[in-house]
């Protein structure tokens, strides 16, 4: 979640009456720079933004002062106008992405190689949204989405009601089926988020969103290292999952009516997926369902990772 939030922010106010309007259009100058195709290497956050790397690492304006917050939505709306204009104008997509990637370590999100992947993946996805929303999808929109309450457009975005149809049945209490009435016993598997690049001995406590796979390295003392059976900080291995699935079967194969999969089988490693990658996890999961209950009928569906 911080990631996708991270991204949002780069890709994408209240005025600060303490300060010159000149100040203020300088900083939006300056951050519409940084986000340029043209950026220097040697550019540098502008000393008022300073605090923005640590506010990316959790994501909370509360614990901004009221001077920050306000000069985060100037940053988010001046960032997030220079890469819709840059789509607009016709700026070759890959070196949007190029310019993006260069400043995401600069503006503290996460680390190069994480930008690199998260904005590959997602950065065809917010150039379709850019040239295609009717109206034009705006600054203070965006902003105000990621932000939320007193930045941009937030009172816009949250004014909408849904029409309910009338009539609403009264509530009626459940009431316990009859003694004898037929039952069905169902095995219900979801949010697995199979790591199918778990290494056991890499780094678990890694400065990636997520640790244990192949990117994370080897770790420097046995207390980091990534078990056999996982990890609390990572995601689940597959031989884990097919012991799970083993136990179940000698625990309760011949009560089982069917099996229903109900998807997120996929790892947290955002940066790193592609549908062929998600496909394969989506096997692995399957042919080790079938594995092991090769006579139970099984339900699947997919999950918001898929």
């Amino acid at each position: 979640m911080n990631l996708c939030a991270g991204f949002l922010l780069l890709l994408v106010c209240n005025v600060l009456t303490s300060w010159a309007e000149t100040e203020l259009e300088e900083v939006i100058s300056q951050v519409r720079n940084l986000v340029s195709v043209d950026r220097s290497a040697d550019d540098t956050l502008p000393d008022q933004l300073k605090f923005l790397p640590d506010f990316y690492q959790h994501l909370r304006t509360e614990r901004l002062t009221p001077e920050e917050r306000d000069l985060t939505c100037l940053a988010c709306e001046a960032a997030v106008t220079a890469v819709i204009d840059l789509f607009l104008v016709g700026v070759d997509a890959e070196d949007i992405e190029s310019a993006l990637e260069g400043i995401c370590t600069l503006f503290g999100i996460t680390t190069k190689s994480v930008c690199h992947g998260g904005i590959y993946n997602y950065g065809p996805i917010v150039e379709f949204v850019v040239k295609n929303k009717t109206p034009r999808i705006t600054a203070g929109e965006v902003c105000a989405a990621v932000l939320g309450k007193g930045c941009g457009a937030w009172e816009e975005i949250n004014n909408w009601t849904v029409d309910l149809p009338e009539l609403k049945p009264e509530v009626e209490n459940p009431v316990a089926p009859p003694e004898g009435t037929p039952v069905k016993k169902i095995l219900h598997i979801t949010d697995l988020h199979l790591d199918l690049t778990y290494t056991v001995g890499n780094n678990a406590e890694c400065e990636l969103p997520m640790c244990c796979g192949n990117t994370s390295g080897i770790a420097s003392n046995p207390d980091s290292a990534a078990g056999y059976w996982g990890s609390y900080l990572c995601d689940v291995p597959q031989w884990t999952f097919k012991h799970i699935l083993e136990h179940i079967k000698e625990a309760h194969d011949d009560e089982l009516d069917y099996i229903m999969l109900t998807g997120d089988f996929p790892a947290h490693d955002v940066w790193l997926q592609s549908k062929e990658h998600n496909l394969a996890t989506a096997k692995t999961v399957m042919d080790y369902v079938k594995e092991v209950f090769p006579d139970t009928q099984v339900f699947p569906s997919l999950g918001n990772h898929e």
